[in-house]
């Protein structure tokens, strides 16, 4: 009879840090995506001044694939932090 109640607490227990680790990597993940998305808008950023310095066909490439890199990354922050 006294088995019983240790069975339940140790369920219990397993059960609250296995919720715990989930959340723990769920939000390590999130801080690390986060911080990964807000870097790569700024190296968009720098491709896009990059093309705007430049001159000719190049130019005009960086300044796509820095709007292109900064676009992604913001729709990954929106991702993130904003959807459900």
């Amino acid at each position: 009879m006294t088995d019983q109640p240790e069975t339940a607490e140790t369920e219990l227990s397993e059960a609250v840090e296995d919720a715990i680790a989930r959340a723990g990597h769920s939000l390590l993940s999130t801080i690390f995506w986060s911080v990964l998305a807000i870097f790569t808008v700024l190296v968009g950023a720098q491709a896009i001044q990059f093309g705007v310095a430049g001159s000719g066909l190049g130019a005009l490439g960086l300044i796509v694939l820095g709007a292109f890199i900064s676009l992604c990354s913001l729709y990954l922050l929106y991702s993130l932090h904003w959807t459900s």
